[in-house]
């Protein structure tokens, strides 16, 4: 139990004097500040809760706090039944692991003490009638009902159409209804018949699905509806069903809907869902909450009712599904029954589990993996194509897929990362990655939180293994962990299909992180007025801008020390005004410099910007810093420098400033002789010889440039970013190179003509550096360039997987699996080292020879004037 502050010779009883009390310590002065948070601050407490003993708040305090950290909380706090749900279950797990101490004092107290903080994760919910249900209602067996799944299409209301197609008298709609597990599907689609294109279109028709009894779906069973416009010929004459969906059949909105509930208990009844609208339900498109309002797109459908409740069972299936799989499995024995010698055969599956992640297994292949299981199970990177082998509509082999997964080969945490993905929905499978992930140390964890907090949205339900794990690690480790779950699930706030989620899970995490909690508090406070001071910025005209920012930069009300939201070591204490300015650009970024917290740090400069969405930029350099990871475990260090760069809202962010670096266009502007110098092959080298005078040191400085190429060179053709130019590539005085702004990547580029004419960006202004295309240096740049490109490639999986996984973020130039298969052109998977080697010397060639590149960049440069 918690208790509340009381002593009266601690604390004074009056508010005012309270509060008056906490801003002499909390701020730098006791200054009047911004009337709302003055407000804010009056219904916090004093500061000395704030310095170690949060463990002493009530309940009530501490929503309060929550408040000033999320918001208020009728906009956070959901009370439907699986929130309550996910409450009382996590009350219960803090309970069982923390038997009768206080989980706030344990949590509050995490630096001076070790505890062991778990929440169990198996979160798979089953329905006992005798423990759960007072009124003793008889459940039906889902085993027993041994019929076709059905659905009947009402209807759709509120449908958007486009005035020249509703005038156009020749466009119809039909439904696709399709079965799902992961990114399997159960069966081919099926069709409602044709009707004329109509606001409100019914149809009042039953789907029907032969081939899958309602007894042989799996747990994780979803039902997707897409509907589609047709525009028909005036030959064509038949309304009926189509047999497939046209090129040229437009999709106008779809909804994705899990078959049973958060309960286990199957869905009855007739529903009233919101479509997302203009696009088609695919694998990995997300499930969206049942939000809506006047203009929403709305579909109504009726799935089966039955007598009772109907209950997804546990244990073994009955025997005539065992029956069932073995004749399944004499079928393929049949069919397999001329296959080659084993050593062939061990070849043939050896090339099936190697493959990517993208190519798509066969019938075939599936068969033959299911059948050589008892092989797969000494392979570790066998498992994920194995699970994707699984006959999902067999109850009995999901019942032996789970018990071979734990006496399975123990799979890498990197290759657990894709069991996490759209493609595997099976709870158990699910909860088998978690646990090898949890083999990652808190460092190794942080570089996959950005994945793990999207591939929440890939979760049937808020209770998951998942939700449970983040919550876990984030309360062993809120300084690391913690820190970037909370930023991460505080970015996606807004989006209204995930809130309820996303807020569940910051709710439990802020009631129980004691003094991580106050920490946040800050960070945010602190956002809140660069936010406050942005806005106002760009409000101005461009000509009052600057003494309008340096009034507000100068008043700005700080706490005394806090850490910045891009990084938890980054610990500051003021900001220094007049090395502030704002940046001409379109939202009028804030460049600022605040004084390290550590008297013997330097300053430390980020750019806070509101109005662009950082989140490409956030995801390419958090790949980036996986990268130079892999480069190291390799034995490659190309001391890589990725700047840190964080999303705390929507367009909200944060950018690290690398310090003493310069953008090559700025290089080259100051090097005089006018647009003629973007030619000139010695202008960085100058620039370096310039800040770099004594001899002894040029070769370390001619190695950084070397080493950081030979990584960007690799990375940028690799990841297929885009938009490069000389103001987004930078040098900083040591020789060391590094890209900035990647708004464009995975070959969506910007330009078609000049600046993506190139692998990537190497030209003889590089080459210059190291002495030349005949120095040792070059061919060292090569030699590196390669060994590194061959590393990339060995993880290319690992690549993949960390961009599948964010397929959910719906990023520009991220939101389909397409956008995925550049990587298939830009890594040689399972190619051997002899032909990567070569690929990569060609792009390097390729990138020297081509003048297109320089000519844009003496544009970007040098603009010509009309």
């Amino acid at each position: 139990m918690t208790t509340s502050i009381t002593n009266a010779n601690s604390f004074d009883n009056n508010p005012i004097n309270r509060l008056q009390h906490s801003l002499n310590k909390l701020f730098n002065n006791s200054t009047k500040i911004d009337e709302k948070w003055l407000r804010k601050i009056l219904e916090l407490h004093d500061e000395e809760k704030s310095e170690g003993l949060a463990s002493s708040l009530t309940q009530e305090e501490i929503r309060k706090e929550i408040e000033l950290i999320i918001g208020p909380e009728n906009e956070w706090r959901f009370d439907s039944e699986q929130a309550q749900q996910f409450r009382e279950k996590c009350i219960k797990l803090r309970e069982k692991s923390v038997e009768e101490m206080d989980i706030i004092d344990v949590i509050s107290n995490q630096k001076t003490i070790s505890y062991d903080f778990k929440y169990e994760r198996d979160q798979t919910q089953y329905v006992h009638p005798v423990e759960n249900d007072t009124n003793m209602t008889q459940y039906l067996n889902l085993w027993d009902l041994v019929q076709p799944t059905r659905v009947e299409i009402i209807g759709i209301e509120n449908l958007n159409i486009q005035p020249e197609k509703s005038q156009s008298g020749n466009s119809y709609l039909y439904i696709c209804c399709e079965l799902f597990h992961g990114g399997t599907p159960l069966t081919k689609g099926r069709f409602t018949r044709m009707i004329p294109l109509h606001t409100s279109p019914q149809w009042n028709q039953f789907v029907i699905f032969n081939d899958v009894l309602l007894c042989d779906l799996p747990r994780e069973t979803k039902i997707c509806f897409t509907i589609f416009s047709r525009q028909m010929n005036e030959t064509d004459q038949s309304l009926d069903s189509p047999n497939c969906i046209s090129g040229k059949d437009t999709p106008l909105g779809y909804v994705i809907i899990p078959m049973f509930d958060f309960k286990g208990l199957l869905k009855q009844g007739e529903f009233h869902s919101i479509m997302k609208p203009n696009g088609r339900a695919m694998p990995y498109s997300i499930p969206i909450e049942n939000i809506g309002n006047e203009t929403s797109i709305f579909i109504n459908y009726r799935l089966d009712s039955h007598s009772d409740s109907v209950v997804f069972p546990q244990g073994k299936p009955p025997k005539r599904m065992e029956e069932c799989l073995d004749s399944f499995e004499q079928n393929i024995k049949e069919f397999f029954k001329d296959l080659p010698q084993e050593e062939q055969l061990n070849q043939i599956i050896n090339q099936i589990i190697t493959r990517d992640s993208l190519q798509n297994l066969t019938q075939e292949e599936r068969w033959l993996l299911w059948s050589n299981r008892e092989v797969l199970i000494e392979i570790p990177k066998a498992l994920p194509k194995f699970i994707l082998s699984v006959p999902w509509k067999m109850p009995h082999a999901v019942h032996i897929a789970h018990s071979l997964l734990s006496i399975w080969k123990p799979i890498s945490p990197l290759d657990a990362l894709e069991l996490l993905s759209y493609k595997f929905a099976d709870s158990k499978v699910r909860q088998y990655a978690i646990e090898r992930l949890d083999e990652l140390d808190d460092a190794q964890l942080s570089d996959f939180l950005l994945q793990l907090v999207q591939s929440l949205k890939y979760e049937p339900y808020h209770d998951s293994s998942l939700s449970r794990f983040l919550l876990e690690r984030s309360l062993r480790s809120p300084h690391t962990i913690g820190h970037f779950v909370f930023w991460h699930l505080k970015a996606d706030m807004h989006v209204p299909s995930f809130k309820e989620r996303f807020c569940l899970i910051l709710e439990e995490y802020l009631s129980n992180s004691g003094n991580h909690r106050r920490e946040l508090l800050k960070q945010v406070f602190v956002l809140d007025q660069l936010l406050e001071i942005s806005i106002k910025i760009k409000q101005e005209k461009l000509e009052d801008c600057k003494s309008t920012f340096e009034k507000l930069i100068n008043n700005v009300k700080l706490p005394k020390k806090f850490k910045l939201p891009i990084s938890p070591h980054m610990e500051v204490t003021e900001i220094i005004p007049h090395k502030c300015k704002f940046m001409d650009t379109k939202h009028r970024g804030l460049w600022l410099c605040f004084k390290n917290a550590d008297k013997r740090g330097d300053n430390i400069h980020i750019i806070f910007k509101a109005g662009d969405d950082l989140r490409s930029d956030q995801l390419i350099v958090q790949l980036l810093r996986v990268m130079d990871k892999l480069w190291k475990k390799e034995g490659l260090d190309l001391h890589l420098k990725p700047y840190a760069s964080i999303c705390t809202g929507e367009l909200i962010g944060m950018i690290e400033i690398v310090k003493n670096s310069e953008t090559v266009a700025h290089i080259v502007k100051g090097s005089g002789h006018g647009i003629a110098r973007v030619f000139n092959s010695d202008i960085i080298h100058d620039w370096l010889k310039m800040h770099n005078h004594r001899e002894d040191e040029w070769n370390g400085i001619v190695d950084n440039f070397v080493r950081s190429c030979a990584a960007y060179c690799p990375a940028t053709y690799v990841l297929g970013v885009g938009d490069r130019h000389n103001d987004n590539i930078m040098v900083t005085r040591k020789g060391d190179l590094f890209h900035i702004d990647f708004t464009y990547f995975l070959g969506c580029f910007r330009y078609h003509f000049v600046r993506e004419s190139t692998p990537f960006i190497f030209n003889p202004m590089h080459s210059h550096v190291m002495g030349g295309e005949n120095s040792e240096m070059f061919e060292k740049f090569c030699e590196l360039s390669c060994q590194s490109y061959a590393c990339l490639c060995k993880y290319g999986q690992v690549i993949i997987t960390l961009f599948i996984l964010m397929l959910g973020a719906d990023i520009p130039h991220l939101k389909s699996i397409e956008n995925v298969m550049w990587l298939k052109k830009s890594l040689m998977l399972n190619g051997s080292k002899e032909y990567t080697d070569k690929h990569f010397r060609s792009q390097i060639k390729e990138s020297m020879r081509q003048s297109r590149a320089r000519i844009g960049d003496a544009i970007h440069i040098f603009p010509i004037k009309r």
